[in-house]
């Protein structure tokens, strides 16, 4: 377990970073919403319309899956 933590700490650390200067970016600089939101308006919405888009995520999800496994399928008899 402390390996993973050693080894996985930077990556995190640099996706953190990237999100703050992201937020400080555009409220800085003032840049639209339509054009580049904040994450944490993103993350607000994703909340909010999780009733609207819960469905559609889901399907999607087994759409991929099928798609992943049919995909394997033929790959693997082709090889």
């Amino acid at each position: 377990m402390k390996t993973v933590l050693k080894k996985g700490w930077r990556p995190l650390g640099v996706i953190i970073l990237l999100l703050i200067l992201w937020e400080l970016a555009g409220r800085l600089f003032a840049i639209p919403v339509w054009l580049l939101p904040v994450p944490t308006q993103i993350g607000q919405e994703a909340i909010q319309g999780w009733a609207l888009y819960s469905n559609h995520i889901f399907s999607t999800i087994t759409l991929t899956l099928i798609g992943y496994a049919i995909g394997s399928i033929i790959g693997l008899a082709v090889a």
